[in-house]
């Protein structure tokens, strides 16, 4: 019995310790999907912020996209190390 199962793990390289392909997928996908709604929040945030302020150029909304997407990096990197440092 334990003899098939480190057979079977072998036969598997992409699966480490047991974890599922899909695992990956759905973790770089939640990263993806964390990323845009970052930006999404600048954007809106900055939009309001052109409205309460009642300019007639984007700064604001330009701003609020450009810290959403300096945010998402930062992000996407630490989580990138933190999976780099789990295996």
């Amino acid at each position: 019995m334990l003899h098939d199962r480190l057979n079977q793990k072998q036969k598997n390289p992409n699966q480490k310790h047991g974890k599922s392909p899909l695992r990956g997928y759905a973790r770089w996908s939640g990263i993806a999907f964390q990323m845009a709604m970052v930006v999404a929040v600048g954007y809106f945030a900055g939009w309001k912020v052109d409205q309460w302020l009642k300019t007639t150029d984007s700064r604001g909304t330009l701003t609020g996209i450009i810290i959403g997407v300096i945010t998402a990096m930062v992000l996407v990197i630490r989580m990138i190390l933190q999976t780099k440092n789990q295996e």
